[in-house]
């Protein structure tokens, strides 16, 4: 988004924004709007500016400080992995509790268990559904830290080694495909077929492992 998008939002809202930030998840560059109140008629005459860009519009209140019991994860992600703007620096000054990461973390790992499985049934080429694993591992990579009291590393391989010490738990198949991935190597159907089993056997026995914290 450039300069001149932001006098525009700015000028249409007012005072009812106080803080813009950009979310970096995996690839994915989203720009999120902190709002103190929300008018669906100023954020219309907006639709033009947003065209083609990925946003989250929050209310400061209800969304943002109020949110870190049900969306704990997500805004633990998002206060790791954001840049900010201008305005108010909210991430900073964010508490979240283990109780809620787990809670959410287990959620969000049961959720992705179903899609993987839905998907693979659905995809009509082995591997097209893929490129969502290794974000989503992650993101859940995040909260699985917190939940230990450790500092993550730049690497995302490194980072599964350490939980998979953590948790006594196997990723070996998400490093596998980490590094598939890093390569840019194509896989074969019966490549895919294994990696699926394996990542589907692996997110089980880490979701019982949470389940029982």
């Amino acid at each position: 988004m450039k300069e001149k998008n932001y006098k525009i939002i700015k000028n249409v809202l007012k005072e009812a924004i106080t803080s813009i930030f950009l979310y970096k998840k995996g690839k994915n560059h989203i720009h999120v709007f902190i709002l103190n109140r929300i008018n669906f008629n100023k954020l219309d005459s907006l639709k033009k500016d947003f065209k083609g860009q990925n946003f989250i519009v929050l209310k400061k209140e209800k969304d943002l400080i109020e949110g870190t019991d049900v969306f704990a994860l997500e805004l633990l992600y998002m206060s790791k992995h954001y840049e900010k703007i201008e305005g108010e620096d909210y991430f900073q000054k964010m508490n979240f509790k283990k109780e809620n990461i787990r809670s959410n973390l287990e959620f969000e790992l049961r959720n992705k268990l179903v899609y993987l499985r839905e998907q693979f049934i659905l995809s009509k080429k082995p591997g097209t559904f893929l490129g969502f694993i290794i974000p989503n591992f992650d993101y859940f990579l995040e909260g699985l830290f917190f939940l230990k009291d450790k500092k993550r590393t730049d690497n995302i391989l490194d980072d599964a080694k350490m939980m998979e010490k953590e948790y006594g738990v196997s990723l070996k198949t998400f490093r596998h495909l980490a590094e598939k991935e890093n390569n840019k190597e194509k896989l074969s159907k019966d490549e895919t077929i294994k990696i699926v089993q394996g990542i589907n056997d692996e997110l089980v026995a880490l979701t019982e492992k949470i389940n029982r914290m």
